[in-house]
């Protein structure tokens, strides 16, 4: 008998919680989709328990049950999109051989994930400026991220050992990429391009595959 494909979302929560999640955990998961929803709609600051409890359609006495304070919703509903967007951009990386192909896929679902997750990217730009001001936020994003730019630095790394890509410094260059990606990330969720922003995704490819020296 043929096994039944793994749930993408719940090999996220595995991820998130650190286990296979049980159906409690399941719902403690709505409850940060919900953080998310109300956060978009009224601001990080104007969200309530009462408006998370009602985006996740549950009690706010559920969602304290679960989590302590509004402080921890909001830190693992971050966490939950920074994991959603590596999860999604990895998995089309890893779709593809060879590290020139990987980057291009990497890139190029960056700004895909924009697309089939347009809430999580918004509120992601709120968390960006709040970032500005909150040292707490500030450090939480600054281990987020480097996630994400070590990654980039290996497939650089990997690109510089088939003879593909000629760069001397991978660290520098991966954080340079990281910086183009999240640049392209906020103008797309702030301005409005003609058609769907293609040009947008052909502009990152070509300036990170020069910046990486790609070698044709």
């Amino acid at each position: 008998m043929a096994l039944a494909k793994p749930d993408p979302r719940l090999s996220l929560m595995s991820e998130l919680f650190e286990r296979v999640p049980s159906r409690s955990e399941k719902r403690a998961f709505s409850i940060l989709e919900g953080a998310i929803q109300s956060y978009g709609s009224q601001g990080i600051e104007g969200t309530t328990l009462d408006s998370i409890a009602k985006a996740a359609k549950t009690s706010r006495a559920l969602v304290l049950h679960y989590f302590k304070d509004k402080q921890m919703i909001f830190e693992m509903a971050m966490r939950y999109i920074r994991l959603n967007y590596q999860s999604y951009v990895v998995d089309k990386m890893r779709k593809q051989t060879g590290a020139k192909n990987q980057l291009v896929a990497y890139l190029t679902a960056a700004l895909d994930w924009r697309k089939s997750y347009p809430k999580h990217a918004n509120v992601w730009i709120l968390y960006w400026h709040q970032c500005a001001t909150l040292k707490k936020s500030r450090a939480l994003n600054s281990q987020m991220q480097e996630v994400g730019r070590a990654r980039i630095q290996a497939m650089i790394e990997a690109g510089v050992s088939e003879g593909v890509f000629h760069c001397k410094e991978p660290h520098r260059v991966s954080l340079r990429i990281q910086s183009l990606i999240n640049g392209t990330l906020v103008m797309q969720g702030t301005q409005d391009f003609p058609g769907d922003g293609e040009e947008l995704s052909q502009d990152l490819i070509l300036s990170a595959l020069s910046m990486v020296g790609f070698n044709q």
